[in-house]
């Protein structure tokens, strides 16, 4: 019939990235009475795609507003809009969803997570914790609420609530992963080290169990070890500029015999990152020792820009 002509039509166009001429077969389809959510959904997604954001805004509105829209639809309408890099409209709608259905554990979680990944980790602690009340068998819940805290630098909170499920998740390695992370913001190096390299043990990819090794033995005063993971974090994951320049900085307090080391390194950091003002300072330092007058300048120049 002419519904389901037009609506894979309109979905032929989209799958080939063509969303401007997807939205009039999707128009049509609202006009001939079909107000399935997949179909408003798709015109959304189709005018936010084509650069429509007034359009594509009304319509996310008529659709919070019709009648039997159910909180299981505002989630998979923010989910659409987060995937269009739209978190602000996304965030609007979990909102509204929290609100129609407050026991909703997912629309909890949903919102913490994003609200996570806008660096709100008050807010996202406090949905997160809302979620694990309401589903506390669910390990992402769980996981994601001791995120949140440690992002939120409440160490010793994040380590009680972690101790309080270990009985229910102290077998994930994402378990292990926050007890470390939670020792190391409290500066317990030791105990960090002793999470961490369990979990290293249990699996040997993890770049950034063996970065924060690296960071914890450096704490400890242990250079040659801090050096050794340090290297392995690089070779796991060579494209983490941070890495390059934990390294680099850690070879610079062992001995100025490796300081052309070190240069290298915060090079490399700088080509992957040439936001990294410190690792700017730090190899301006280099080159000025070095002798290399004109280039400390050009980057000494560059931070104060």
């Amino acid at each position: 019939d002419d519904a389901a002509a037009n609506q894979n039509y309109a979905l032929m166009l989209m799958e080939a990235g063509k969303f401007r001429e997807a939205i009039a077969p999707l128009e049509r389809l609202r006009k001939l009475g079909n107000s399935e959510l997949a179909v408003r959904v798709a015109l959304i997604e189709s005018y936010l795609k084509a650069g429509m954001k007034g359009e594509g805004e009304r319509e996310i509105q008529a659709v919070l507003k019709a009648p039997g829209v159910t909180p299981e639809d505002q989630i998979k309408l923010a989910g659409v809009l987060l995937e269009d890099k739209q978190p602000d409209i996304a965030q609007e709608v979990l909102e509204q969803a929290v609100r129609s259905a407050p026991d909703s554990a997912e629309a909890h979680a949903r919102l913490g997570a994003l609200l996570l990944n806008k660096n709100q980790y008050e807010d996202a602690a406090r949905e997160e914790g809302r979620a694990v009340q309401l589903a506390p068998e669910s390990a992402e819940y769980s996981m994601l609420l001791a995120e949140a805290l440690i992002l939120w630098k409440h160490y010793p909170v994040a380590l009680q609530f972690l101790a309080a499920v270990k009985e229910r998740f102290g077998n994930l390695p994402e378990y292990r992963y926050k007890v470390g992370l939670s020792y190391y913001g409290m500066h317990r190096f030791p105990q960090a080290v002793t999470e961490f390299e369990a979990l290293a043990d249990q699996r040997h990819n993890l770049d950034r169990v063996q970065f924060f090794l690296g960071n914890s033995y450096a704490n400890m005063g242990d250079l040659n070890k801090a050096e050794s993971h340090f290297r392995r974090a690089i070779g796991l994951n060579p494209k983490n500029a941070s890495y390059y320049a934990a390294l680099a900085q850690l070879l610079l307090k062992e001995s100025d015999d490796k300081r052309d080391e070190a240069t290298a390194l915060l090079e490399k950091a700088l080509a992957l990152d040439p936001s990294d003002v410190a690792s700017k300072q730090e190899l301006a330092l280099c080159y000025e020792k070095g002798s290399r007058y004109v280039q400390a300048q050009h980057l000494l120049e560059d931070v104060v820009r």
